[in-house]
């Protein structure tokens, strides 16, 4: 018998004591453990074909132009100092001064520039090349040979006749599961 047996053996022997005996029974517990372990497999390939395609289309855009309109208002009224840059709503006024000669000396406001803003929003017609990618995924079996196609030096597997490919055709925003 082998060393583990006898000591089981003994153990439950040891079990089979009559009960009232001042002696605390001992009872052994026992446990197993296992260990999974992980080994990637490989179960097939994926090959990603991307192409870049132009197409012309006609887009309308907003074009915004902005003109600006000066008016020259005469003032001509002495002032004791340039007055400030100042806005009434849209337009915005600048004072123009100049010295003159008098006995003494005197700011007079002699104009004031107005300046108004005005947008214009006009339509344009636009013709230009926009560019989007096709991505073709094909999967391929493992086993096969992986072989260099001569015409488009992309890589193919498997021959003719054993070739099982699966192409997934996906649009741009989807995922490959």
């Amino acid at each position: 018998m082998e060393d583990s047996e006898q000591t089981n053996m003994t153990d439950r022997a040891k079990l089979r004591r009559p009960i009232g005996e001042n002696a605390p029974v001992v009872i052994p517990v026992v446990a197993e453990f296992g260990h999974i372990a992980l080994e990637p497999i490989e179960v097939g390939r994926v090959r990603i074909v991307k192409t870049v395609r132009e197409d012309e289309q006609t887009l309308d855009v907003p074009l915004v132009h902005e003109n600006v309109e000066v008016q020259r208002v005469p003032v001509d009224r002495i002032v004791q100092e340039p007055p400030q840059v100042r806005f009434e709503g849209e337009t915005m006024i600048v004072p123009v001064v100049e010295e003159v000669l008098v006995v003494d000396k005197r700011l007079r406001l002699k104009e004031e520039l107005r300046i108004t803003r005005r947008k214009t929003v006009e339509q344009s017609t636009q013709h230009v090349k926009l560019r989007s990618e096709d991505v073709r995924v094909e999967r391929v079996h493992p086993g096969q040979q992986e072989q260099r196609s001569a015409s488009d030096g992309r890589a193919e597997q498997g021959n003719a006749h054993d070739r099982q490919k699966q192409e997934d055709r996906t649009t741009p925003g989807t995922s490959i599961a």
